[in-house]
């Protein structure tokens, strides 16, 4: 299995437009349902007897054939087009990925753009969770988005960060009693104090969900409440001055008597 990920390096490595064209880019269905990808290999000439379907591990960033048991392959041509088919049944949460048509041809592999599938489980919705960094005057500071209730290979986690598209390191990571995609963004010291506007987002097929982060400082409502708080303060302050300047007052004039 190890293999593959060399294979597609190389075959992307090689050719910047694939000869295999794969369609859909994207299909979001839910579970139990059936899903069906194509390819186009009429540059190649080649039957559909030598196309595979893999798929990828984004945990391990391998490819595997695909689980023959669930694949119906099917095939048919339109003048010099030969288009092949997969249709994968039954669909799974963890059926969730990139799949990739591969035509053999000998010692050759050429591999297509692969089709991104996402199976939903009605009844789940991811939750967004975004950890404020601590500020310790280091010369980096980590954002972290944290995603819970779906798989990775269901999501795309990036981030906005002053209007721009930023995209971070995600990796899915088992806890004690759950599983969650975490996505992780540095910014420099620099870019943290600026105070930009921080926004984690998550892709769940057609839906998007997202968390902003809020910087000490930067929410209004905080300064509100710290502004209500000094004034509170200060009236406090002021009354407690005027209290003992009329106990001071009234020991002065008990004295006189």
């Amino acid at each position: 299995m190890s293999v593959w990920p060399l294979l597609l390096w190389l075959v992307r490595a090689v050719t910047t437009d694939s000869i295999v064209t794969q369609w859909p880019d994207v299909v979001d269905v839910t579970v139990g349902s059936s899903v069906t990808l194509k390819c186009s290999v009429m540059e190649l000439y080649s039957p559909c007897s030598s196309v595979a379907w893999l798929r990828t591990f984004p945990d391990n960033t391998t490819l595997s054939k695909t689980d023959t048991s669930k694949v119906t392959m099917h095939s048919s041509s339109h003048g010099w087009t030969e288009v092949c088919s997969a249709v994968i049944s039954s669909q799974t949460v963890k059926d969730s990925g990139m799949y990739y048509c591969v035509v053999v041809q000998g010692k050759f592999a050429h591999i297509g753009n692969g089709s991104r599938v996402i199976v939903k489980d009605p009844t789940v919705s991811p939750v967004v969770e975004v950890i404020s960094p601590v500020s310790s005057g280091a010369s980096v500071v980590p954002l972290q988005c944290l995603v819970t209730g779906v798989l990775q290979t269901q999501v795309e986690v990036y981030w906005i960060i002053d209007g721009q598209r930023v995209m971070g390191h995600t990796r899915w990571t088992r806890g004690e009693n759950t599983e969650f995609v975490v996505n992780q963004l540095m910014l420099s010291a620099e870019e943290w104090q600026s105070q930009p506007a921080c926004a984690c987002v998550v892709e769940y097929g057609r839906e998007t969900f997202n968390k902003t982060l809020q910087q000490p400082g930067s929410c209004s409502v905080c300064r509100v409440v710290r502004l209500l708080y000094v004034a509170l303060a200060s009236i406090s302050a002021l009354l407690t001055c005027v209290i003992i300047v009329t106990k001071v007052a009234l020991w002065i004039r008990n004295k006189q008597k």
